[in-house]
Parts: structure tokens; C-alpha cells; sequence
């Protein structure tokens, strides 16, 4: 939690510079994206992401996440990649958005653990639902705080094993945004 709210402290300073950037929410529009990110437990993502806006409100987004992490004595790996669509839903400030998204999640993972001699990998389909706190630190660069919250299936065909789960994903990442 110190991890997320030093990276919200860190963006909302960044943003201060960015009081007389024009925004560039125009038809025609792209923004391409890193980002860093955690889950609850001992995980860590990174990911790219890029946008394109047909409208001044909406746009396309695809993101690519690579997932790591440790639960006890179980390690995990996971690849998504999820095409969607984002919503600027809300201005505040001149300088800064707020945007709703709904993606498709498409990828897979892998479980291991050493002590119970198991390696599970499956295919993993599901959505994800969230927001992110864009802020302008210039015309060309923003900065983003994240959440959201996925709903996947898993299936592992190998061993007709099925299974259900809900990951959270709070990010912040930085934005390169360009026509």
C-alpha cells in the first residue's frame, strides 16, 4: 500500500508542471504507454499500452502485461494481452482526464512449485473492468495512476482442470502521446 500511495504522491507532483499543457484529446490521436504495476501478494507487472482516439472522448487501447509473483513457496508467471476500449468520462482540471475502460483479456500462465513438485500451465480468457488518473506533465508526455480489477478463466486442456479468479492490478506508468 506505501508502494501505491508514493506512486499517487509522485504523479499528482509530476502533474503540477502541467498546468498550461494543451491537451491533445482529438480525433486521430495516439498514445503509446509503460507501466509498472502490483497486485495483492508479492507480484509485479509491467506492461505497454497504446491508444488510439477516434473521438475526443474514446478511444481503442490494447495492453501487453507480464506478470510475476510469489504466494508461499508457489511462483507465477502470466502473459495478457487485452484489446478494449477506454472513456474519458471526466475533465477536472485542464491538465488532467479521467477515464473508465473494459478490456478482453487473452493470454496464459504458469504455476510451480518446487516443494510439491508441480508445474501448471494454462490458457487464461477473461475481462477486466477499471479507470486510470491521466495527468499532462507536458503536451507530448502524461502520467498515469491506475486500477483495475480482472475476472479470468483459466483452463489447463492437458488435465481438463478448470478455475475462476479475480486479480486486482494497481499501476502507474507514463505516457507518450503524439498524432
Amino acid at each position: 500500500m506505501k508502494k501505491i500511495k508514493f506512486l499517487i504522491i509522485l504523479s499528482l507532483l509530476l502533474s503540477a508542471w502541467s498546468v498550461h499543457a494543451q491537451l491533445r484529446h482529438v480525433p486521430g490521436f495516439h498514445a503509446v504507454g509503460a507501466k509498472v504495476g502490483t497486485g495483492w501478494g508479492n507480484t509485479a507487472t509491467l506492461g505497454l499500452s497504446y491508444n488510439y482516439y477516434f473521438h475526443k472522448s474514446w478511444s481503442v487501447s490494447t495492453n501487453a502485461d507480464i506478470e510475476f509473483g510469489k504466494f508461499g513457496t508457489a511462483n507465477y508467471f502470466g502473459v495478457l494481452v487485452s484489446p478494449g476500449v477506454e472513456f474519458a468520462a471526466w475533465q477536472p482540471l485542464k491538465w488532467m482526464y479521467l477515464h473508465l475502460n473494459a478490456h478482453l483479456n487473452v493470454g496464459a500462465d504458469k504455476w510451480s512449485n518446487s516443494d510439491a513438485a508441480y508445474n501448471l500451465s494454462s490458457f487464461v480468457l477473461g475481462g477486466d473492468l477499471g479507470f486510470n488518473l491521466e495527468m499532462y506533465v507536458s503536451q507530448k508526455l502524461s502520467v498515469l495512476v491506475a486500477a483495475r480489477q480482472h475476472c479470468l478463466w483459466r483452463t489447463n486442456p492437458g488435465e481438463n482442470q478448470k478455475s475462476y479468479y479475480f486479480k486486482p492490478l494497481f499501476m502507474a506508468g507514463l505516457r507518450y502521446n503524439f498524432n
